[in-house]
């Protein structure tokens, strides 16, 4: 399907009173040798874009290969190539074109320096702060190993301390009964009887005798 839009331009001559319609055809599809199917699409045929030049301004078209009616339009617009005004406008619109493309390309390419800068800064943070925790993480580890290692020096202590305290009581306990039963020996009860009383063999009771004698 054809798209037409319809607007009014300005000729170079006597542009405050002659305005001429123009009628621009968009979204031409290629339209090649054996494709025409009306007089319409033969006169768009002068516009395949197989039939441009390197510098894409000039189209190699012939007029014999149209029909005698649109011969002159074909002649017309090989004329207007041939100026040398119209050429050079051609080659500054060119260059214009070439400057906005470069414009935009190192704009773009630099926009693209900046968001790859910008995400380098980003992964350089995240390792950073990847690092921190990872030091956070060592450093809680060596004050649970350190806890734990006085925690486990303090039970020994303890342990140490109970033993001590246990030795001192059995020898405590041992002392008090040899007293006692050097005491008893010592008024005149016999060893058999203290043995008894307090629960002791007697062959030691007997020795503590011997010992106090």
């Amino acid at each position: 399907m054809w798209q037409v839009d319809k607007i009014n331009i300005f000729t170079k001559k006597n542009v405050a009173t002659l305005i001429k319609t123009l009628y621009l055809y968009q979204n031409i599809p290629c339209i090649g040798k054996g494709k025409r199917r009306d007089e319409l699409e033969a006169l768009l045929s002068i516009f395949d874009q197989d039939n441009r030049t390197a510098d894409h301004h000039i189209m190699n078209v012939s007029e014999i290969d149209f029909p005698e009616k649109f011969r002159s339009i074909i002649r017309r617009l090989q004329a207007a190539v041939q100026e040398k005004e119209d050429r050079d406008t051609m080659t500054i619109e060119d260059d214009f074109i070439a400057e906005i493309n470069d414009y935009e390309h190192r704009i773009a390419e630099s926009e693209k320096q900046r968001e790859e800068a910008l995400q380098q800064k980003a992964l350089e943070q995240s390792l950073k702060e990847e690092a921190l925790r990872k030091q956070e993480a060592e450093r809680k580890e060596k004050e649970d190993a350190l806890r734990l290692q006085e925690e486990e020096r303090k039970q020994k202590e303890e342990a140490i301390r109970k033993e001590e305290e246990a030795l001192r009581k059995q020898e405590e306990e041992r002392q008090q009964k040899e007293n006692a039963v050097k005491l008893l020996l010592s008024m005149g009860i016999p060893a058999s009887e203290v043995a008894g009383k307090l629960g002791l063999e007697l062959a030691y009771v007997e020795r503590l005798g011997k010992e106090g004698v």
